[in-house]
Order: C-alpha cells, then structure tokens, then sequence
C-alpha cells in the first residue's frame, strides 16, 4: 500500500490505517446484473414482478452485514438523503393517500437501497471506473433500439424505444446517460498517462457526445460542457499539456464534419419553447401555496394554459417541494450542500477528479430534469464514497486542527493522530 505524504513532517505522529470491510465481489456482481435487468428486462422478456425490488434488498442485506459496526461511519453519510426519502414517503402516504405502488413513491425506494448498496461498494478499489463502464455497455447495447421524432418540435431528436426501462427511453434520458459516459472518458483522458489511454478514452468520449448531440438536449450539452469544464480547470494546476492534446483533438473532431448537422439541429431548438419555462412560475405558485405538505406525487404535472397541456416541473428541486412539502426538499438540498462541500474539499482521495465532474454533471441535469439523480448513474455521482467517511472518522481520532490525509488507494483512509 501507498501512504500519501503528510503535509508536514512530525515526530511525534503515526499513520493510523482504518479499513472497510468491502462487500464481497459477488455483490458487485450481482448489482451489475440488476441494473441489467431493470433497463433491459422487458425488451428481453424476462420482467418478473418484484424481482427487482427483491434482488435490491438482498444486495443491501448482504452490505450490511458485511460492514457489520464499522458501518455506522460508512453509511453515516446517508442520513440527510434518507430523510429526504422516508419524509417523502411519509407524506406522500399519511397526507396524500398514495399507494407504495405509486411510480414516484416506488421510485425513492428503490433509490435509498440503490444509494446505500453503491455507498458500501465504494469501498472497493476501482469500482468507480467498473460501475462506469458498465454504464456505457448498458448504454451501447439499448442504441439499436435509437429510433428518431420530430414529437412537435422543429427538430427530430433521438430516443430510445419504449420498451426499454428506464429514463433511456426518453430524449433527454438519453442525453443524460451518455453525457454522463462522456464526462468520464475524458477526464479518463486527462488523467492518465498513457497516451494509448488517452486516445481510446477521447475517442470514446467523441461517440458519447455524438449521441448526446442526435438527442438535441439542450441541458445535458451543457451540463456536459460544465462538467469538463470543471475538469480542465483542475488540470491547469498540474500541467497544461492534456488539456493542449484535448484542444487539439476537439479541433480534429470538429473540422471532419461530424457534428456539423447537429449544430444546425441545436440552433435551431436554441430559442425554441418547450414547456419548461412556462411551467416553473406556475409549479412554484402551487408549491408557495402548500409549502408544508406539497399536493402529492399524483398532482405534480402542472397545466400550462398557453400550451393545453400538463407538464411536470422538468426540476428535481421543484419536484420534490410540489409533490411533499418543505421537509424532504429541505432535507435533499442539504444534502447537496454536504455533497459539494465533499467533492470540493477532499481531493487528496483517488479519483477525486472523476467524482468531483461527476457530481457537477448530476447536479446540473437535477436542475432541469425531473428526478434525474435517481438514474443509476446518479447514484455514484451523489454517493458520498470515502471522502466524507474520512471526514467523520478524523474528527473523531484527531484534534480540530491536526491536519489528515488518505492514502491514493480507496477502501483504507489514513488519519493522521498525534501519538
């Protein structure tokens, strides 16, 4: 193991290993196979009722006890989206009189054990990068099932058939899948060292953005673009020479022509209306109206008279407070807050510039999505990994201002306490 160097030197100091007991490699797997099964399923006709649910809650079982007391700190940093989520159900059942049943309500479920099942993997080393490949592959395999509508618009957009599961089926859903793929090939690229690395994550990364472009996804494109964003301006502080080869591999992309349609495509839809803003000041009235309990999952979509139709908020944010009330928006914006504060304070953890961008992407997409963290690739964009574990456990093992440090390995934070 690889102990990163202290920030300073001390006699009277020792290096303190505390590991995490991992979840076994059957677990993984097995999560893998899951999300197999709920995005594909029903196009391969193998869609059982509840087994799903009930393949989610033996992976968490089996976290659990595998943590054992050691998880206090591991799943500690999941209280704030826990009490988002069970407050929510709270409402939603002994307010609004809705059913389990009930797509939203099965959904924040369904969510909770996703985000502590991918919290306890965390601590195996790399799985960030094999969740987000795994990702990708479930990616590739729904596109020969891409299909294109104009669905009103003066543009036709890709979407995936609807007999995929999953948020894949939807324009924007799509958009966000391989936007998210998109984000980490290239800071893969940026970060390695190998050039044949460098090349092959580019080119992939390329290919996202491709189908992110047939999408003509406004608010993916650009949480795409701010994500690396974020990502090259951390790079600058190292060497400029990955971000001078991705500058001039963009330049190669754009001068073949590839994305030169969809330009037109996106500027065409750049001043195009398509519901989003009308229906904000109007879900935000209904939320000022009943701020404590919201109106309920089932009378979220909202109708928008210009348009004689109902839209749902297209806002993760707005979502939560219309559908129940103040306490479990105030409970996952919290959370977010927390989650920013990590990502932006921890960069001494392995792979803290894949979560980092991540993070950013997810938030953004939250932003004009409806319920977007809730994809699978959500949840290890806002899982909180190691970095607020660290946090905890140095707080408890050190003085206030005796500074700490993790080792490049995931899975055994170091603290640094005096002797």
């Amino acid at each position: 193991m690889t102990v990163a160097p202290l920030s300073r030197p001390a006699s009277r100091s020792q290096i303190r290993i505390v590991p995490f007991p991992a979840p076994g490699k059957a677990v993984e797997i097995l999560f893998y196979a899951f999300l197999f099964y709920s995005i594909l399923g029903p196009v391969l006709k193998l869609s059982f009722s509840f087994a799903g649910a009930g393949m989610l809650v033996l992976l968490a079982a089996a976290c659990v006890i595998r943590t054992g007391w050691r998880g206090r700190a591991l799943y500690r940093p999941l209280i704030l989206p826990f009490a988002s989520g069970i407050s929510l159900l709270f409402v939603q059942l002994a307010v609004h009189g809705e059913s389990l049943n009930e797509p939203t309500c099965r959904a924040f479920i369904t969510w909770m054990l996703g985000v502590m099942i991918v919290q306890s993997l965390s601590v195996r080393p790399g799985f960030l990068h094999r969740f987000t490949l795994i990702i990708f592959f479930i990616g590739l395999v729904t596109l020969p099932y891409l299909e294109f509508s104009a669905a009103g618009l003066s543009v036709e957009r890709a979407s995936i058939d609807e007999a995929v599961s999953g948020n894949l089926a939807n324009s924007n859903g799509l958009a966000e899948w391989f936007g998210f793929c998109a984000v980490y090939f290239v800071i893969l690229g940026l970060e390695t060292k190998h050039n044949l690395v460098r090349i092959g994550s580019w080119l992939l990364g390329a290919a996202c953005l491709y189908v992110v472009a047939l999408t003509v996804s406004r608010g993916a494109i650009l949480a795409t673009v701010l994500a690396i964003a974020f990502a090259i301006q951390h790079l600058l502080k190292r060497g400029f020479v990955p971000v001078l080869l991705l500058i001039v591999f963009t330049w190669i992309v754009v001068e073949s022509g590839l994305f030169a349609q969809m330009t037109t495509s996106y500027s065409a839809r750049a001043t195009e209306e398509t519901g989003r803003f009308l229906v904000w000041p109007l879900a935000l009235e209904r939320f000022v109206n009943s701020p404590l309990v919201g109106v309920g999952t089932s009378a979220v979509p909202t109708y928008v008279l210009e348009r004689g139709k109902s839209y749902t908020p297209h806002n993760s944010f707005i979502y939560l407070g219309l559908a129940s009330g103040i306490f479990p928006l105030g409970f996952f914006i919290a959370f977010c807050v927390s989650m920013a504060r990590s990502r932006f304070s921890q960069s001494e953890l392995q792979d803290a510039a894949f979560r980092k961008s991540l993070f950013i992407f997810t938030l953004a997409v939250s932003l004009v999505g409806d319920l977007s963290f809730m994809s699978p690739w959500g949840l290890l964009a806002f899982s909180p990994g190691l970095a607020a574990v660290v946090k905890y456990q140095a707080r408890r093992r050190r003085p206030f201002d005796m500074p700490h440090t993790a080792t490049r390995q995931l899975g055994r934070p170091v603290v640094r306490t005096p002797v």
